[in-house]
């Protein structure tokens, strides 16, 4: 029965049916690997655009320290204010680069994710699994090589300001000997004269003190000879008065003739 007509449409008809059912199973695994393989592609051009935006971002940091430094010997003004404008929008693509490849880690991440949820396994989509490492590395190594010229840039820039701290030092101690010998040369007149007018004031003082000296003497000396002459003139007074108290008056004087011619006239007669 089985190999009659009707056993062999039923059999045609099993096996169409069981194609069907194996076409509807790998259709849909056929749609979860094509899927699959665009959000692997999504999340590599992601990736990749990331790192091109980190590299660009990495060759403006580049380009603004040299920038900066040809203002700073342009203009003679510090690498740091030179470099203010340009470091601001050179931060702000590293910053924006950085966020790019931040998301599009996060992005393969969970593309991995809902991809082993879905039941793809390794063995069928190993080409995502070995492509993020890769990326990553990539991404890794841009970041490594951003950071270390982000490093150089200070260390130029830290650089360059010692040199012009070092020669705004030499051209203030230049400027501080010359001002210094400038003061000396034009102050040696001047302390010349100040030490003659102290010289002439001295002399003066000393003139002053050895007149008032002569002066004093002379009054003392004067003085002196007027207690002199008092002394005589008292004591001459004095003189005259005792001799003319022991002097005797003219009227005593002719009575004491008298009275020795007196007494004489007696001495006769007797």
């Amino acid at each position: 029965m089985l190999g009659g007509p009707s056993g062999r449409r039923a059999s045609s008809a099993s096996v169409a049916a069981t194609a069907a059912a194996a076409a509807a199973v790998a259709t849909p695994a056929a749609a979860t690997r094509a899927a699959a393989a665009k959000a692997a592609a999504d999340v590599a051009a992601a990736v990749a655009s990331a790192a091109a935006v980190l590299s660009s971002a990495a060759a403006e940091i580049a380009a603004a320290a040299a920038t900066a430094a040809k203002k700073a010997e342009e203009t003679g003004k510090s690498t740091e204010d030179a470099s203010q404008d340009t470091s601001e929008a050179a931060t702000a693509a590293a910053a924006a680069a950085a966020a790019a490849a931040a998301a599009a880690v996060e992005e393969a991440a969970e593309v991995l994710q809902q991809q082993r949820e879905a039941g793809c396994s390794k063995h069928e989509e190993p080409a995502l699994d070995l492509l993020l490492p890769l990326l990553l590395q990539r991404l890794d190594w841009l970041v490594r090589q951003q950071q270390q010229q982000q490093q150089q840039q200070q260390q130029q820039q830290v650089q360059q300001q010692q040199q012009q701290q070092k020669l705004q030092q030499q051209r203030a101690a230049s400027l501080r000997d010359k001002g210094e010998r400038y003061s000396r040369a034009k102050g040696q007149p001047e302390t010349r004269q100040q030490q003659q007018h102290q010289q002439d004031q001295q002399q003066e003082q000393q003139q002053q003190q050895e007149q008032e000296q002569q002066h004093q003497a002379e009054e003392q000396e004067e003085e002196q000879h007027q207690r002199e002459q008092q002394q005589q003139e008292q004591q001459q007074h004095a003189s005259y008065t005792l001799y003319s108290g022991s002097r005797p008056k003219p009227q005593q004087q002719q009575l004491r003739v008298e009275m020795s011619l007196q007494l004489l006239r007696l001495c006769l007669l007797l």
